[in-house]
């Protein structure tokens, strides 16, 4: 198929995935490439998704967004997220779970971000170790 073809079948109003995850991946993409808002396509990626932190149907997405974003977008992303979970230390349940997906998926940040997800996660010091044997137990159970 080609790709115009596939782009006219995506546009159309009754099209339906098989497979959950290719929506999830081609939303990401529409996201990462400003074709997620028909009336106004520049908007950052994080803008469009920091209204659904808090829904868990689109934590994947969140996700591949961070891990196929560049030097823009994922620094970006897990900025917006640190800030709403230390914003909300009572109420941060979907976020601080985004941050611990964001680790175990081994999004690419640097290391003082890695330390304020840490911290915000645990309390207490935590080693890259200790945090993947934690994704390798999730992954593994």
């Amino acid at each position: 198929m080609r790709s115009g073809e596939l782009l006219s079948c995506l546009r159309t109003t009754g099209y339906q995935f098989t497979h959950l995850q290719l929506q999830e991946y081609l939303t990401a993409q529409a996201i990462l490439f400003g074709c997620s808002d028909p009336e106004d396509n520049q908007l950052h990626p994080v803008d469009v998704l920091k209204k659904y932190f808090d829904q868990p149907a689109w934590r994947e997405i969140i996700v591949m967004v961070a891990l196929q974003g560049d030097n823009r977008v994922t620094p970006a992303l897990l900025e917006e997220l640190l800030a709403c979970a230390e914003n909300n230390p009572d109420d941060n349940y979907y976020v601080s779970n985004l941050l611990f997906e964001m680790i175990v998926n081994f999004v690419p940040m640097r290391m003082d971000t890695r330390r304020r997800i840490y911290d915000l996660l645990f309390r207490a010091n935590i080693t890259d170790y200790e945090i993947r044997r934690i994704g390798e137990f999730m992954r593994d159970s």
